[in-house]
């Protein structure tokens, strides 16, 4: 009994979650939501075959029931743009001053498709290979006290036919994010993004960034009109500051030193930050706020926190095992993947009491760990096979979500 009740309490919670992100859409696409992310967060799947099977009954065939799906995912009556628009407006309010926002580029891989719309060749981020299937767009905001906030998860292809390049593509979705978020947060980017053109868009924008750059470089300094190979201002700094980073019985003793240096190309204003201490090269990291280095060196530290997020979307939901016949389902099922992480997510700010005891109610050996999605996914998937929710009509029921 006490089961049914928690399983009827998230149903009510998820049942308000898409009425907040579908309220300017037809009563067909949201009852259809409703099922796609019920059967999603059920199944931990995102094949339209395992999303489909809770809702099985005999009153109606499965092939039925998948075939509703499959279309209802690929239909042009629903975009995800302005469902993404209602879903940014939600958490907005989540996003302060100081809250981290990591980009990176991901990757999803089909080593044996054969007849997938708009496969290319991209390297797969966990072994350096090159193989078959589609790049991503992975943005998302951290908060304090662990919390993670996803707000961007594009599919896109170097086949499909409007594609320009990849800078235009991230220039495009930050863009989008900064229309709806405003110039709040400090946003991290990789080594890939070390552009002086990529510099100046986001100094367009009024945006704070922090950026990993290489050491393949000239520079000017502010006071020397000549060009420096970045090399020899990284010899030539002084490591002013010092930290401890690392495990707290062998921690690494991290020396951090800054300078500020003139993009010969855009005469942009930046301050460089050098760390050594990690490995045999020194880490380089630019940004157009002066702080302390070893304050810089922390942030942007904790932008691998996109990457364990990026990791969880694929791994709970399977995000790999994506299979539709058209591109641009597969693009929707990607942002479906990434509205039910936004869900847990959410749930831990709104609902942290319920979060807290269903993840540490889990059957587990180890406290609740400091990243508990992975916990907190299983936890409702097993609680909504075990109550059997499609043995009663979840969606009439009332929610006060948001």
């Amino acid at each position: 009994m006490e089961n049914f009740k928690m399983s009827e309490t998230i149903i009510q919670q998820l049942t308000g979650y898409v009425n907040c992100l579908t309220a300017d859409c037809y009563k067909p696409t949201k009852k259809l939501f409703k099922d796609v992310l019920l059967g999603m967060v059920t199944s931990k799947n995102v094949m339209v075959s395992e999303i489909a099977r809770p809702f099985y009954n005999n009153a109606i065939s499965f092939r039925a029931v998948h075939k509703r799906l499959a279309r209802g995912i690929s239909n042009l009556r629903w975009n995800w743009e302005s469902i993404h628009k209602n879903y940014l407006k939600q958490v907005s309010p989540s996003i302060k001053e100081n809250t981290l926002i990591a980009v990176d580029i991901g990757d999803i891989t089909k080593t044996r498709a054969k007849k997938m719309p708009k496969m290319t060749t991209v390297r797969d981020g966990s072994t350096g290979l090159l193989k078959k299937g589609w790049w991503l767009v992975e943005i998302e905001a951290m908060a304090k006290k662990g919390k993670h906030i996803p707000l961007w998860l594009q599919l896109f292809s170097v086949n499909q036919k409007k594609f320009k390049s990849f800078r235009y593509v991230v220039e495009h979705s930050i863009s989008q994010l900064v229309n709806i978020l405003g110039e709040k947060g400090l946003w991290l980017f990789d080594r890939g993004f070390d552009n002086w053109q990529f510099f100046q868009f986001l100094h367009n924008l009024k945006l704070t960034f922090l950026i990993r750059i290489n050491l393949n470089r000239n520079v000017k300094l502010t006071d020397d009109n000549r060009l420096y190979h970045l090399s020899t201002i990284v010899k030539n700094i002084n490591f002013t500051d010092k930290m401890l980073w690392g495990h707290k019985r062998k921690p690494y003793l991290i020396e951090c030193g800054s300078t500020e240096i003139i993009i010969p190309q855009s005469n942009q204003k930046l301050f460089l930050t050098v760390a050594k201490g990690f490995g045999r090269h020194p880490l380089l990291l630019v940004s157009n706020s002066p702080q302390s280095p070893t304050f810089v060196v922390r942030q942007y530290l904790k932008r691998w926190g996109v990457e364990e997020s990026g990791r969880l979307i694929k791994q709970a939901f399977h995000l790999e095992n994506i299979r539709l016949l058209s591109f641009r389902g597969l693009v929707k099922l990607v942002w479906l993947a990434l509205w039910c992480f936004g869900f847990f997510c959410w749930l831990k700010i709104v609902a942290r009491k319920m979060f807290q005891t269903l993840s540490s109610c889990f059957p587990s050996f180890e406290p609740l760990p400091n990243f508990p999605y992975y916990r907190f996914a299983e936890a409702v998937s097993l609680l909504l096979f075990s109550s059997q929710f499609s043995k009663f009509n979840a969606y009439e029921k009332s929610s006060n979500f948001g």
